[in-house]
């Protein structure tokens, strides 16, 4: 959250939940919250 008096910009809205749940930087990062329901959606729809 922010502190108070300080504002957030809608960009800075943006980034900061675009890398919430990554591992790494760079083009080997993995988003750990896209893989899990990627999963779990797999698992759902495979019987």
């Amino acid at each position: 959250m922010s502190a108070e008096g300080t504002t957030q910009t809608s960009i800075e809205y943006i980034q900061h939940h675009l890398t919430f749940l990554s591992s790494g930087e760079g083009f080997w990062s993995f988003n750990i919250d896209s893989l899990f329901f990627i999963t779990v959606t797999g698992l759902i729809f495979s019987g």
